[in-house]
């Protein structure tokens, strides 16, 4: 008899009986993604020992056990209430820490308990969720069959519960419908893009109103109850930026969470997230100090990633969905003038300058983007930057002075002629551009560092600083 055990999105290890537990063991805790694990296995006669296996994965980890069996063998759900079922008095039996555990045979089955009912494959009812699922990824039927190299009725005959995907083909139809086998399979729940957005928001407004500890928690607990929405996860990533922000003095904490969730999408192979969550992680590799792991991991990216958004917003005109087409462009022109203002704050590093007036050049650049869209526009500070090294310091204290009114001004939100409805966020009154740390945190820079000492002596300045001060 050969067996083979893989982690999802991973390669299987084959094993032969006889079978060293200890070592399936240590090879399940190596390969083990997702919380879930699949057992293939081929028995060439005598005693069922797919079940021994199968209950031994159940009786030693938390997670379920994730079991396929090949001809004439059922598929099942088997977690850790298997460990209080009846089973049949049937030999052999297998000496474990515990007691005597019966293993089943050929002809005789388990008697599992009524509330967790075995479960056939061909007994799921799942068109409705390959349809879907296919849909909110814009393919048609033989576009998915394609993918997938089977015929587009194949696919129809999914859709209508006519017929079931076959196990081999979880793994890659999961893959192109941007899901995973647990919510292709209706095994858990999930959260909708728009209800993770709806979700995060309010995680944020209790950091801003509670503090980041109550929010963490929150977001912790959503993370517990929908362990493998990829949407939830990447988005609980940029969470903990936020959370850095409001809470600068813990930076450590929020770092290795997020990096927990990024390294957590990437092991999930979710095909939305995966080169985001590497962005990301190389570059928190590279903030490490460890610039090889960055290098690494920008080498697992294509070099030549094509952008749909055009041709999507053309395929939902001709489908007379004028407001998708919208909705997609806007998040699109978004996206690529916040790369705009990432890029020229890129080109503000000392390192890149080649003339004095450079800086104060860009500066004018990204003050011009920040407003021309809407956007909150702190250009003062590197602009306050730029007139010290030219030492003109009545002119970096009025940007200091201008810095200072919009930092305890309110929020900045997009135009939303330029960007509604695509983006999606709530105004709310009584919030300020920036969060009490990080004005703490500037207050200490400007009283601390020698270079700001020639700005005490302009009126502009010292009133600016007090302004501060008091916000704090």
């Amino acid at each position: 008899m050969q067996v083979s055990i893989e982690g999802f999105y991973l390669s299987p290890i084959q094993f032969s009986f006889p079978i060293d537990f200890n070592y399936i063991q240590y090879t399940i805790n190596k390969i083990k993604v997702n919380r879930k694990i699949k057992i293939n296995f081929r028995n060439s006669g005598g005693c069922h020992w797919s079940l021994l296996l199968c209950y031994f994965m159940a009786h030693k980890h938390s997670a379920p056990a994730f079991f396929f069996g090949l001809p004439g063998c059922r598929a099942l759900w088997i977690n850790q209430r298997l460990r209080k079922s009846v089973l049949p008095l049937t030999p052999p039996r297998l000496r474990r820490p515990g007691g005597w555990v019966t293993i089943q045979t050929e002809t005789a089955r388990p008697t599992y308990n009524r509330e967790e009912p075995t479960m056939e494959l061909n007994q799921l009812k799942i068109g409705e969720n390959i349809a879907a699922l296919r849909k909110a990824k814009g393919l048609t039927q033989e576009q998915l069959a394609a993918q997938l190299g089977i015929s587009a009725p194949a696919v129809s005959k999914w859709e209508t519960n006519a017929s079931c995907p076959d196990i081999a083909l979880l793994c890659p139809l999961a893959r192109a419908l941007g899901t995973n086998v647990d919510t292709l399979l209706q095994f858990e729940e999930t959260l909708s893009d728009q209800e993770v957005v709806e979700q995060i928001n309010a995680i944020i407004q209790t950091a801003m109103q509670q503090g980041c500890p109550a929010a963490e928690e929150k977001l912790q607990e959503l993370l517990h109850r929908y362990p493998h929405c990829a949407a939830l996860q990447f988005n609980a990533a940029a969470a903990y930026d936020t959370f850095q922000m409001f809470s600068p003095e813990i930076p450590s904490l929020w770092k290795s969470r997020k990096k927990a969730l990024l390294e957590e999408l990437r092991a999930s192979g979710s095909s939305a997230y995966w080169q985001s969550a590497t962005i990301q992680l190389a570059s928190l590799a590279l903030s490490d100090g460890d610039p090889e792991q960055c290098a690494a991991l920008l080498q697992e990216l294509p070099e030549h990633v094509g952008d749909p958004t055009s041709i999507w917003a053309l395929y939902h005109l001709k489908k007379d969905q004028p407001e998708e087409a919208l909705k997609l462009i806007q998040k699109q022109l978004y996206k690529l003038v916040n790369q705009t203002q990432t890029c020229l704050v890129s080109l503000m590093n000392p390192k890149l300058l080649s003339r004095p007036g450079q800086m104060l050049h860009l500066c004018q650049a990204y003050r011009a983007v920040s407003q021309a869209f809407g956007l909150a526009d702190m250009s003062d500070a590197p602009m306050m930057e730029a007139y010290l090294q030219m030492g003109e310091f009545q002119q970096a204290a009025d940007c200091f002075a201008r810095y200072v009114d919009i930092a305890l001004g309110p929020v900045t939100f997009p135009d939303e002629e330029l960007f509604s409805p695509g983006l999606t966020y709530k105004k709310q009154e009584g919030f300020q551009a920036t969060t009490q740390p990080l004005r703490r945190l500037l207050l200490q820079s400007i009283t601390t560092e020698e270079k700001y000492r020639p700005l005490f002596e302009y009126p502009v300045f010292t009133q600016a600083l007090e302004k501060l001060k008091a916000s704090v």
